[in-house]
């Protein structure tokens, strides 16, 4: 990882950090800036993919997955916010959803790496998986209780912004060339 990747890791927990605080300490509707802030990071996420696509995956073998990634991205994210104005609990399943998926993403990520053998790193991924899916869980226990469920979800976003500073910061193997 570069330095300028690290500097930007660290920017992006630092940030997860300020949603975490006016999220619980400020008096604002919380379900609805989560969704906001959900759908503007997959549109800026889909837009950065699909900016990566035309101006060097299309000349990439397979390189129209980060393409077809780009269009769902901006679909979802699209999605999200319009899904800005309904109720509270359609919100939260919504969000439900997304945790598992992801937690289930990160969990067979982690087999994978896994398997190759190519590294410790598995153990984050299959802890990260995991914490996603007790969130989802937790959360659809609390889910008539919107603070209950805004604290779950506010804790989830502090352990990716704490992965995000272990990842940062871990050594990288250095690869020498003869």
């Amino acid at each position: 990882m570069t330095l300028f990747q690290k500097i930007k890791s660290c920017l992006a927990a630092a940030l997860m950090m300020a949603i975490i605080f006016i999220l619980l300490f400020l008096e604002i509707n919380g379900p609805m800036v989560i969704m906001l802030i959900l759908g503007i990071s997959l549109l800026l996420s889909g837009l950065k993919d699909l900016i990566y696509f035309f101006a060097m995956a299309r000349y990439m073998v397979d390189g129209r997955i980060i393409l077809y990634k780009s269009i769902l991205y901006l679909d979802l994210g699209a999605f999200t916010i319009s899904m800005f104005d309904i109720n509270p609990i359609y919100i939260m399943v919504y969000l439900l959803i997304l945790c598992v998926f992801y937690g289930f993403l990160s969990i067979m990520r982690a087999r994978e790496i896994k398997r190759l053998g190519s590294s410790t790193s598995w153990i984050f991924k299959l802890s990260e998986g995991i914490v996603y899916i007790v969130v989802a869980v937790l959360g659809l226990i609390f889910i008539r209780n919107q603070n209950v469920a805004i604290i779950i979800y506010c804790a989830a976003l502090f352990f990716s912004a704490v992965n995000k500073i272990i990842v940062a910061f871990k050594p990288q193997p250095v690869f020498l060339t003869q």
